[in-house]
C-alpha cells in the first residue's frame, strides 16, 4: 500500500515521460503480483481481504489523484490502470469510486448545517462536474460496448443494494487519506459506506450513477460503437442490463410513492425521473430487431415486475411503429403466445391477487397495440387471443382493471378481423352485456371505457352482423348508460356513445333498426322514463340519414309509432310533470325531422290525421294539449308553409281557447286540481303561440276577414282570463299575438272592429285586466306607428276614463301610454282630454 500511496500523492501527478513510463512498468509488475497474493492469502486464511477488497482499495487511491493528473494523460493511465486489474471485474468499481471521491468533494465545499434534510431536487443538477462525467465517458469508450453495458449492469445493482436511508445510530468518520492508508482495511474498501458518508452524500451518489450513465449513453461515441457491433454480440448484453434497470425502476418507483409525505419526496421523484430517461436512452440505442428480441428474452423472466416493464416497453414501442414487415414480423409473431402464456398464468393465480395480475393486465393491453399492427394479416392468431380474453371476462369478473383491458383488446380485434370474429360473437357477446348490466361498471371509468369501446368497434366492423345483439346494445347505449340517469362519465365515454349512436343511425337498415328502437322505447317507457329522450334521439338520427324512399316505405310504422309516443302523458299519468314535457318535446322534435323530409302533399293527411286524433270525442284532452304543441313547434318550423294548413284547425283553437277561460266559462277543462290549472294554461299559450306565427309569416293573406271574426273576439277575451301567470302570459305571449293579428289583416276596418274589443276591456272591474288592456294598446299603437291616427278618436275617451280610474297603478299605466302614443304619432293629446 505504501508503493500505492507515493504513486497517489506524488508520481501520478508528474507530467513527464519518465513518470508515466514508471507508473506504466509499476502498473504491469506491481498489480498482478498483488492479486497473485492475495489469492493464496484468501486461500490459507478466512480473514484475509480479499483480491476484491485489494483492488478496489488501490482503484480508490488512484480515484483520489485523478484531479491532481494532467489531464491529456488520464484517460491513457487509467485505461492500463483498468485493463490491468480486469475491467470486466473492475471498471464499474472505478466508476463509482469517481464518483464517491466526487461528491464527498462537492459537499465538503458546500456543506450547511441542514444537509441531512436536504433532498435533491428534479431541476437540480448532478454534484458530480461536467468534466468528471466527460473522463469517465471517454475512459468508458476506451473498452467494447459490451464490457461498458456490463459495468453499467454492475453499478445498477450495487446502488440497487445500498441501504434506502441512514441507519440511526451510525456515527460518520473520515476516511483514511492516501498517505494513512498503511495497512488495508476492509471497512476502507467498501465503495459506500455510512461509515464515511452521510444520507444526503448517499442521495447525491445514487442520483449521480444513474446521470453518468445517461452522460454515457447519450454520447457520440458510445452510439457509434453499439452501431457499428454486429447486432447479436451485444444482445445478451442488453437483455441483462435491462433486466436489472428494470427491477431498479421498479424498486424505486415504490420508494417513491411510500415517501410522498416525506421530505425526501422530491428526491425520489428526481431519480425515478432520472432512470427513466436511463432506459429511454438504452431503448433508442437499439435496433427494432435487437429489441425485440431482447424483450422476448425479458418475456420469460422469472420476476413479474420485469415482465411488466417490459411489457410497457414494447407497447410504447410498437405504438411508434407503423408499418411491419420482414425481420421485424418474424420477430413480432412469436410475442403473441409469449404474452398468451402471461395472460393464462393470470388467469391461473387471479384469486390469489398477487403481481401476475398487474402483469396479465398489462399483457392484455399489449396484446391490443399488437394487434392492431398484425391482426388483420393474422387473423387465425389473434383468434386465440379472443378466446383467451373472452375466458378473462368470466375468470377475472371481479376485477375491473383486469375487464377493461381484456375487452379493449376484444374491441381491436373485433376492429381488425371484422368477419373472421363473427362465429365467436355467441361466445362472448353475453359476457360483455353482462359486464355491463352490473353495477361495477357505473362506479369504474375504465371499465366504462372498455365496454363501450368493444360495442363501438363490434358495431362499426360488423354493422349487418349483429341483429341478435341489437336490441341489447341500443339498450345499453340509451338506456344503461345514458347520460340522462345521472351516471358519471369520462368525455370518452360520452364520445364513444355518441358514435355508437352515430353509426346505429346511420348504417343499420330501416327494416332492422325500426323495430328495435320501438321495442325499446317501450321497455323504456315502462321502466326507465328518464332515458326515452335518448331513444328518440337515435330513431331522430336515423331518420334523418333515410332516404325518402326508406320513408314512404315505412311512413305508416313510423306513424303509428309516433301515435304511441305522442300519447306519453295521457298513458303515464304518474310520470313527473318536468320529464313528461322533455320526453313531448324530444317525440316533437322527431316527428319534425320527419316531417321536413316529407312532401306538401304526403304531409298534409299526416297533420290531419293527427288532429283528428288529438279531437277525437272520446279521446283524452291530453291529447289537445299535445297536438297543440307541436303545432306551435311545426309553425315555427315550416313558417309561411305551415299557413297552407292551418286553416284547418283555426276554429278548434279559437273554441279551445274559450274553454280555457275562466271569465267565459265554469267548467275546468282538464278538471280540478293544480295540475290540471297547469295543463291548461300551458294549452293557452301553445294556441296564442302558434297563433302568434301563423300571423307573423303570413305571406299569402291568410287572415282574411273570415278568419279575423273566426279569431278576434276569442283572442281578445283572453284579456279576462286570470288563469295562473296571467301577466307573463299576457306580455310575452297574448300581446304580441294581437298585435301581430292586427298588422296581418291588413285592413283598417278590421283594426276598428279590434281595437273597439280591446277598449272595452278597459271598462273590467278588476284592475289587473285594465292594466292588461292597457298593455295591448300600448303595443297596439306602437305596431301600426302613424296608422293608429284613425283609432285615435274612439280611444280617446276610454283613456280619458282611465286617467281618473281609482287604482293608482291604473292611472299611471294609462299616463304612460299616452306618452307613448304622443312619442308615436307626432302630436300631443292633452287637447283631446
Amino acid at each position: 500500500m505504501s508503493v500505492f500511496t507515493f504513486m497517489g500523492t506524488n508520481i501520478l501527478r508528474q507530467d513527464d515521460q519518465y513518470s508515466f513510463h514508471v507508473i506504466s512498468r509499476i502498473l504491469e509488475t506491481v498489480i498482478p503480483a498483488l492479486a497473485l497474493a492475495c489469492e493464496e492469502k484468501v486461500t490459507s486464511s478466512a480473514t484475509a481481504c480479499s483480491r476484491t477488497d485489494v483492488m478496489t482499495t488501490v482503484l480508490r487511491v488512484f480515484a483520489s489523484a485523478l484531479p491532481h493528473i494532467p489531464r491529456h494523460r488520464r484517460v491513457v493511465i487509467f485505461t492500463k490502470l483498468v485493463a490491468t486489474v480486469g475491467e470486466k471485474e473492475f471498471l464499474w468499481r472505478f466508476f463509482l469510486l469517481v464518483l464517491e471521491h466526487s461528491i464527498v468533494a462537492h459537499s465538503n465545499v458546500t456543506h450547511r448545517p441542514d444537509e441531512e434534510t436536504e433532498s435533491l431536487d428534479k431541476k437540480e443538477s448532478s454534484p458530480v462536474s461536467d468534466d468528471t462525467l466527460t473522463f469517465i465517458t471517454n475512459l468508458a469508450v476506451s473498452f467494447p460496448p459490451n464490457i461498458q453495458l456490463c459495468a453499467a449492469r454492475s453499478s445498477i445493482s450495487y446502488v440497487a443494494g445500498l441501504p434506502v436511508d441512514k441507519p440511526s445510530h451510525t456515527v460518520v468518520r473520515p476516511r483514511a487519506t492516501p498517505k494513512q492508508l498503511s495497512r488495508l482495511d476492509k471497512e476502507e474498501a467498501e465503495i459506500f459506506s455510512f461509515a464515511f458518508h452521510t444520507a444526503k452524500q448517499m442521495r447525491h451518489f445514487k442520483y449521480s450513477v444513474i446521470h453518468m450513465f445517461v452522460h454515457l449513453f447519450s454520447s457520440q461515441e458510445f452510439i457509434s460503437q453499439v452501431a457499428e457491433a454486429h447486432g447479436g454480440s451485444l444482445l445478451k448484453s442488453f437483455q441483462r442490463f435491462l433486466s436489472e434497470l428494470l427491477q431498479y425502476i421498479a424498486s424505486t418507483t415504490k420508494m417513491a410513492d411510500r415517501n410522498q409525505d416525506n421530505p425526501t419526496s422530491k428526491f425520489w421523484r428526481a431519480l425515478l425521473h432520472k432512470t427513466y430517461e436511463l432506459l429511454d436512452k438504452v431503448v433508442s440505442l437499439l435496433p427494432d430487431s435487437i429489441f425485440l428480441t431482447a424483450v422476448s428474452g425479458l418475456l420469460d423472466h422469472d420476476l413479474p415486475t420485469v415482465q411488466c416493464k417490459a411489457m410497457e416497453l414494447l407497447t410504447n414501442k410498437l405504438q411508434h411503429m407503423k408499418d411491419v414487415g420482414g425481420t421485424d414480423l418474424q420477430k413480432l409473431l412469436p410475442l403473441v403466445d409469449q404474452l398468451l402464456a402471461v395472460v393464462k398464468a393470470m388467469v391461473r393465480h387471479v384469486k390469489s391477487g398477487d403481481e401476475r395480475v398487474k402483469t396479465g393486465t398489462v399483457a392484455l393491453y399489449t396484446l391490443n397495440v399488437l394487434c392492431r399492427l398484425l391482426g388483420e394479416t393474422n387473423p387465425q392468431l389473434f383468434i386465440k387471443v379472443l378466446s383467451q380474453s373472452t375466458r378473462v371476462l368470466t375468470a377475472c369478473k371481479d376485477n375491473p382493471s383486469v375487464l377493461a383491458c381484456a375487452l379493449l383488446c376484444i374491441a381491436e380485434i373485433c376492429s381488425s378481423l371484422k368477419i373472421h370474429v363473427i362465429q365467436h360473437l355467441i361466445t362472448f357477446m353475453p359476457k360483455v352485456f353482462k359486464i355491463m348490466n352490473r353495477d361495477q361498471l357505473i362506479r369504474n371509468d375504465l371499465l366504462q371505457l372498455g365496454a363501450v369501446t368493444a360495442i363501438h368497434r363490434m358495431v362499426e366492423s360488423l354493422p349487418h352482423f349483429i341483429s341478435p345483439y341489437l336490441l341489447e346494445i341500443t339498450k345499453q347505449v340509451c338506456c344503461n348508460l345514458s347520460p340522462e340517469r345521472g351516471i358519471p362519465q369520462k368525455p370518452q365515454v360520452q364520445q364513444r356513445l355518441k358514435a355508437i349512436r352515430h353509426t346505429l343511425a346511420t348504417v343499420i337498415p330501416t327494416r332492422v333498426l325500426l323495430p328495435t328502437v320501438i321495442s325499446c322505447y317501450d321497455d323504456a317507457a315502462d321502466n326507465m322514463q328518464v332515458c326515452v329522450p335518448s331513444v328518440l334521439l337515435l330513431l331522430e338520427e336515423h331518420i334523418t340519414a333515410m332516404k325518402k324512399e326508406d320513408l314512404g316505405s315505412f311512413y305508416n310504422q313510423l306513424l303509428t309509432f309516433f301515435f304511441t309516443a305522442l300519447s306519453f302523458r295521457e298513458l303515464h299519468t304518474e310520470a313527473e310533470l318536468s320529464l313528461v314535457t322533455e320526453i313531448e318535446a324530444a317525440v316533437m322534435k322527431t316527428l319534425i325531422t320527419m316531417v321536413m323530409k316529407m312532401s306538401e302533399a304526403s304531409f298534409r293527411p299526416m297533420l290531419f290525421k293527427i288532429f283528428d286524433w288529438a279531437t277525437r270525442q272520446d279521446g283524452s284532452r291530453d291529447r289537445v294539449l299535445v297536438f297543440y304543441q307541436l303545432a306551435n313547434r311545426l309553425a315555427g318550423k315550416l313558417k309561411s308553409l305551415f299557413t297552407l294548413f292551418a286553416g284547418h284547425i283555426i276554429k278548434h283553437a279559437a273554441q279551445t281557447l274559450d274553454d280555457n277561460n275562466i271569465a267565459k266559462t265554469d267548467t275546468k277543462y282538464f278538471g280540478p286540481g293544480k295540475v290540471a290549472r297547469h295543463k291548461s294554461c300551458l294549452l293557452v299559450t301553445c294556441i296564442v303561440d302558434c297563433l302568434y306565427k301563423c300571423f307573423l309569416y303570413d305571406s299569402e293573406g291568410f287572415v282574411n276577414k273570415e278568419r279575423f271574426d273566426s279569431l278576434m273576439q276569442h283572442l281578445v277575451d283572453q284579456i279576462e282570463n286570470t288563469q295562473p301567470r296571467f301577466e307573463e302570459r299576457i306580455s310575452q305571449h297574448l300581446v304580441p299575438c294581437i298585435t301581430q293579428f292586427a298588422v296581418a289583416a291588413q285592413d283598417d276596418s278590421l283594426w276598428r272592429s279590434l281595437n273597439y274589443q280591446i277598449l272595452l276591456k278597459t271598462r273590467s272591474a278588476t284592475p289587473k285586466i285594465r292594466l292588461a288592456a292597457l298593455d295591448v294598446i300600448d303595443a297596439f299603437n306602437k305596431k301600426l306607428g302613424e296608422d293608429f291616427m284613425s283609432l285615435l278618436p274612439e280611444t280617446i275617451p276610454f283613456l280619458a276614463e282611465l286617467m281618473e280610474d281609482d287604482n293608482e297603478d291604473v292611472e299611471k299605466r294609462c299616463q304612460a301610454v299616452i306618452a307613448d302614443m304622443e312619442k308615436t304619432l307626432g302630436e300631443p293629446l292633452q287637447k283631446y282630454f
